[in-house]
């Protein structure tokens, strides 16, 4: 991706995201079963889709 791509303010933006404060589940995973994708990345991924 070159430098000047949207992408990059979004993954910025959500970087810079408290979000155990915003009420995402699934911030801290759980010690059991097999992780599921991170709030993070589905919130990149929704925001820039």
């Amino acid at each position: 991706m070159s430098e000047d791509n949207p992408v990059r303010v979004v993954d910025a933006f959500v970087d810079e995201l408290d979000r155990a404060t915003l009420g995402f589940a699934g911030v801290m995973p759980a010690a059991t079963g097999r992780p599921g994708y991170h709030p993070a990345t589905l919130l990149k991924l929704y925001l820039y889709g």
